[in-house]
């Protein structure tokens, strides 16, 4: 269920981006991520940013954002139709330091505006960078952008939530995420649970806490064999991510 994959070049370093199809409960397409790495990688973009400057990631963001919209536009002229109730979700990655840069959250609004029009809906996914290296001055602007987003009818996705902490990130603690995500292979759940057999229900029990007190929904990504595929529906998530599903 993932696209063709597509590359740019951003600042002198090859850019690969991949659609990869999020799925509901009853196996229908709830939306897609559209996910970036730097090419020849072998780990994620969280993780390769680190050796990017911000300019260069918020270029990169931007390059993400363009070629939504590119897509969404491309999916009118095709003619292709999305139910009109329920609008399509196209979920795309920004790192909190770039929620510091006033002209980007600017291009992120533009952005839903074009996916609205055709019947799309943007997620922004939040990557977790911790605020305590930045001053109050700056926590409070990305906290001002968080909400000019929010009011701007953009929702919010949480990436890597920590079953096992939580998580004392600042914006997590603000309860303004629709959606949190949780990476299987990151914290190799299937192996943890396994071990330990009550950690199954705390985790089952948080989850359904956090959900009905924060009004989130909950998505499992990097599901990638069906042992996970099995953990996952075990659990209380109600979107599904993976190479699973990109090979079923």
């Amino acid at each position: 269920m993932d696209s063709t994959r597509k590359y740019a070049t951003v600042n002198s370093f090859a850019i690969e981006f991949a659609q990869k199809s999020i799925f509901k409960r009853d196996n229908t397409v709830f939306g897609s991520e559209l996910n970036t790495q730097i090419s020849g990688q072998d780990t994620d973009f969280h993780q390769t940013s680190k050796v990017l400057s911000l300019a260069q990631i918020d270029t990169i963001h931007s390059e993400a954002l363009i070629r939504s919209q590119m897509t969404a536009t491309l999916s009118k002229k095709l003619a292709i139709s999305l139910d009109a109730d329920t609008f399509n979700r196209k979920f795309i990655s920004i790192g909190q330091r770039s929620l510091l840069n006033r002209a980007l959250i600017e291009e992120i609004i533009y952005t839903s505006e074009v996916l609205l029009r055709n019947n799309q809906k943007l997620v922004i996914n939040i990557d977790e960078y911790p605020l305590a290296v930045t001053t109050l001055k700056k926590k409070k602007v990305i906290i001002q952008h968080v909400y000019l987003l929010k009011d701007n009818g953009i929702e919010l996705a949480f990436s890597d939530y920590d079953l096992n902490q939580g998580s004392a990130e600042i914006l997590n603690t603000l309860n303004v995420f629709n959606y949190m995500k949780i990476n299987l292979q990151k914290y190799d759940l299937n192996k943890k649970l396994n071990n330990t057999p009550d950690l199954f229900n705390r985790f089952h029990d948080k989850m359904n806490q956090v959900a009905h007190t924060n009004k989130v929904s909950f998505m499992a990504e990097r599901v990638e064999d069906k042992i996970n595929h099995i953990l996952a529906r075990s659990m209380p998530f109600d979107l599904f991510q993976g190479e699973y599903y990109s090979s079923n």
